[in-house]
């Protein structure tokens, strides 16, 4: 795998703070090398720059890879997710997953724990994206107060909700609530459940 980004490290081994930005000659390269096995490093690489120029050098560079463009900017990575969805056939380089675990563990180092050498995956390692936050960063909503529907007043009638139905018991967790919690660990009626938004 190619060198694309420096990682550096705090003394203490935290991350550093970091605008991401990819090494330009590393960027030719891996554009002219034809290797495609470099599209998903480069299309993590889009979805981390904040730099216009090198968005654009990117892009150059999976064009020369794939023959595709898609405008070089950070609202082309959702499209080059859905390009590589597409095209299962373009595996990423061997040491991708090393590569991909250190690329995250700049955000936060416990990010090392999932995305490591030969880590197994039901999905492709390409679709782990970076959602900016770390793992235990957002508390689940563990047993949350219930009240009958005709009692509650914060909520308008339009509100959206998530229902869930189990053996004739239902809950309706409001979308607002959800927006914070993301997990609900909860019990209706005689079973444990979890919902996840």
């Amino acid at each position: 795998m190619f060198r694309l980004f420096n990682f550096t490290r705090r003394p203490d081994n935290s991350p550093a703070m970091f605008s991401p930005e990819p090494d330009r000659l590393a960027l030719n390269h891996a554009g002219v090398s034809g290797h495609r096995g470099l599209v998903a490093p480069l299309v993590d690489a889009a979805a981390v720059t904040v730099n216009p120029d090198t968005a654009l050098a990117i892009e150059r560079a999976l064009t020369r890879l794939t023959g595709e463009s898609f405008g070089g900017d950070y609202e082309s990575v959702p499209r080059w997710y859905g390009w590589m969805g597409s095209h299962p056939e373009v595996s990423p380089a061997p040491g991708y997953d090393i590569w991909k675990g250190a690329l995250y563990s700049q955000f936060d180092l416990n990010l090392q724990g999932f995305i490591y050498q030969g880590v197994a995956s039901r999905i492709p390692l390409w679709a782990i994206q970076w959602g900016g936050v770390g793992p235990r960063d957002i508390p689940a909503l563990d047993s949350p107060t219930t009240l009958p529907g005709h009692l509650q007043d914060f909520l308008d009638s339009e509100e959206p909700v998530v229902g869930v139905a189990v053996e004739g018991h239902a809950r309706a967790y409001p979308v607002r609530i959800l927006n914070l919690h993301e997990v609900v660990n909860d019990a209706i009626g005689p079973r444990a459940v979890t919902v996840v938004y």
